[in-house]
């Protein structure tokens, strides 16, 4: 019997197909953010992650992992639907958002990083609630009212607006030790995954 050890953040979808096509392989999948994922890949103690992947200013600082883009990920800025940023009007500035609770990830997350970057030049991130790295535990806090965030236009649901601001897309992939070698099947649901975003 085979094991795989990985980090998944996103797209279990996959899962199903992989374990009736390869029933003799175990699969070990642990939620990490991106950072404790790439830690650990360079310990050894993952083999793979699907993750949201760095600028690739930064990647290039990490010569031992290697990141394979295999879908972007936008991101929109939301609020609940009776929230004071759309109460009074049907448009809102971006420089609203700063007098209002940010509901983000961690600071040392690329998805913060992100964000604080779209919002950089109109104003510096400091109002925020307490952070969670749990994107599901994110939506439920907007959608009580407890903030603004900025999440995957996936999760998008009736109880959440939409602001029409600017978008910022994370870029989802593979990341993987440079030199390591991994098993056959991880090889073989590495490419499943990106045979399957292809076919999307």
């Amino acid at each position: 019997m085979s094991h795989i050890i990985l980090a998944c953040i996103a797209y279990l979808r996959f899962y199903k197909k992989f374990s009736a096509d390869h029933a003799g392989v175990e699969l070990d999948i642990q939620f990490l953010s991106s950072e404790e994922a790439s830690i650990k890949i360079q310990r050894g103690e993952l083999d793979f992650a699907i993750a949201t992947l760095a600028e690739q200013s930064i990647q290039k600082l990490n010569k031992e992992i290697h990141s394979t883009p295999i879908w972007r990920n936008p991101l929109g800025f939301v609020c609940s639907t009776d929230h004071p940023l759309i109460k009074n009007s049907k448009e809102t500035d971006i420089n609203q958002l700063a007098a209002y609770p940010a509901l983000l990830p961690a600071s040392t997350t690329i998805t913060y990083r992100l964000v604080e970057k779209t919002l950089q030049p109109y104003f510096q991130l400091t109002k925020l609630a307490t952070p969670t790295d749990n994107l599901e535990s994110l939506k439920m806090m907007v959608s009580a009212g407890l903030g603004w965030s900025a999440l995957p236009l996936t999760m998008l649901e009736q109880d959440l607006h939409l602001l029409d601001l600017p978008q910022p897309t994370r870029n989802l992939g593979v990341m993987l030790h440079n030199r390591r070698t991994l098993p056959n099947a991880a090889k073989a649901l590495i490419t499943l995954i990106t045979s399957n975003v292809d076919a999307d």
